[in-house]
């Protein structure tokens, strides 16, 4: 099964990763339903609080802080979280640029929350970003270890089991976020490669029909571009790419303009009853 990377600036611990991992002719695993029986499990550890009150996050650069001359931990203080981590990621993070993320419990509304930053937080804007998890996942010590995947930076009073609980996910959520940011990489690297290839082809072009170029010689323009395409490549250039290239090269060197594009590559200026 793969894992879905569809929006990779999710701020979205494993669990609710998994939810989007049905690949086709899968099926989904309906959730066990919550333990309803007069004893609890033995192996339940989970605090009862996770089902009353609901899980958010703060996420803050810590440019920002230093701009606003505060410390993450007072920025905690000053909400009066009750059950609540601290994290710093910078390198599992897509630009590299160091944040924290406060994860914490609250019983309140996130329209609550929103108003509450704003009185204590004024001036921040949108650089502190209060979000909640994209589903109504279920699991405290997940969302409390991705706050914690890379440093920990501080917690709340919690029980050793609570704190046994979230180091079990720490590490996971750590190789989840790395692998998401692998994939960034390697489409990041795909789209980077086809950008210089079309900048070498291109440059290629500019030396031998910039400012030369007459009008009928886009057959002979075409030819180039797969000649320049197949001693890049080692492979005969597609037909849409040909097509799609050298409309792109004449229209980026303004040598066309939209209009000639669109009129002779559809059939929009025959439709004269619309």
């Amino acid at each position: 099964m793969l894992l879905d990377y569809s929006n990779l600036d999710d701020e979205r611990p494993e669990e609710d990763i998994l939810y989007d991992m049905a690949g086709q002719g899968e099926s989904r695993v309906p959730p066990v339903p919550p333990y309803t029986g007069p004893k609890e499990p033995p192996e339940k550890i989970q605090s009862k609080l996770d089902f009353k009150h609901g899980y958010f996050g703060l996420k803050i650069n810590e440019c920002d802080l230093v701009k606003h001359n505060v410390t993450i931990l007072e920025i905690v203080k000053s909400f009066d979280f009750t059950h609540w981590v601290v994290g710093r990621d910078e390198a599992l993070g897509k630009k590299g640029i160091a944040h924290y993320h406060i994860h914490f419990k609250s019983d309140k509304k996130i329209e609550a929350l929103r108003k509450q930053k704003q009185k204590v937080m004024p001036q921040w804007g949108h650089t502190a970003k209060l979000y909640s998890p994209r589903k109504n996942a279920d699991n405290w010590y997940c969302w409390a270890g991705y706050a914690l995947k890379e440093m920990k930076v501080g917690m709340s009073e919690m029980t050793p089991d609570e704190i046994v609980e979230i180091d079990k996910h720490i590490h996971t959520q750590a190789v989840i976020k790395q692998s998401k940011l692998n994939y960034a990489q390697k489409e990041d690297d795909k789209k980077q490669e086809k950008k210089d290839l079309e900048t070498r082809i291109y440059d290629k072009l500019d030396k031998s029909y910039l400012g030369k170029y007459e009008p009928g010689n886009i057959g002979d323009l075409a030819v180039l571009f797969g000649e320049i395409y197949f001693e890049e490549v080692g492979e005969m250039p597609p037909a849409t790419t040909i097509k799609t290239k050298v409309w792109k090269w004449l229209y980026t060197r303004k040598i066309i303009t939209m209009k000639t594009y669109v009129y002779y590559t559809t059939d929009f200026f025959s439709m004269n009853n619309l």
